[in-house]
Formats: C-alpha cells, structure tokens, sequence
C-alpha cells in the first residue's frame, strides 16, 4: 500500500473508537502524528491540508486499541482475539484471580 502512495502519502489503520493503531507516513515528516480520541480523523484531516493522498485500511487485527480494562474483555469476547492473545489473555486472567484470592 505504501508503494501505491509514491513518493508522498499517509496510510492508516483505525481502531474501533477513532484512534489510529497504525499509522504510515512517506516521509515520516509529512504530517505530524496525532494521540488520543478521534485521531484517525484528526490525521486524515493533517494529509487533506498537506495535500497528500491518504488511504484508511480496517484491519480486524488492529481494529480493538488495548486502553482500559474492558477493551481487554471486549477483545476476548470477540472473535478478533486470535489463538495466542485468547491463550495469553486466559493467563492473565487466571494469574490475577490466583493473586486477588491470596491477598
């Protein structure tokens, strides 16, 4: 996708609050990064003003942005979690209930 933009563009992949989960930039200067809440529009907006071609791919492995607690278990109750993060969520769960019952 990055070769299809040239030799300037923005491509992204958006999470499913309006964040981005990632994010490329040719060059890596030719818009500035932007955090938090509804980034995703706020970097289509920065290619619009440069006047650089922007492309937005959702990508179901990158949709869920891991920023709180419940975006874990709304991770693993969809079927976006793949094998290894459910296994590795699984652990956890089970390593912090064992430390909850001995506290």
């Amino acid at each position: 996708t990055g070769a299809a933009l040239g030799e300037r563009g923005v491509v992204l992949a958006p999470t499913h609050d309006g964040g981005t989960a990632a994010l490329l930039r040719i060059p890596y200067n030719v818009i500035p990064a932007a955090f938090g809440a509804q980034s995703a529009a706020r970097h289509a907006a920065l290619a619009a003003h440069a006047d650089v071609p922007f492309r937005e791919l959702v990508l179901p492995s990158l949709h869920f942005d891991i920023d709180e607690p419940r975006d874990l278990e709304t991770l693993f109750d969809s079927s976006q979690a793949g094998t290894h993060t459910r296994r590795a969520l699984l652990e956890i769960s089970e390593k912090s209930t064992a430390c909850n019952r001995s506290s």
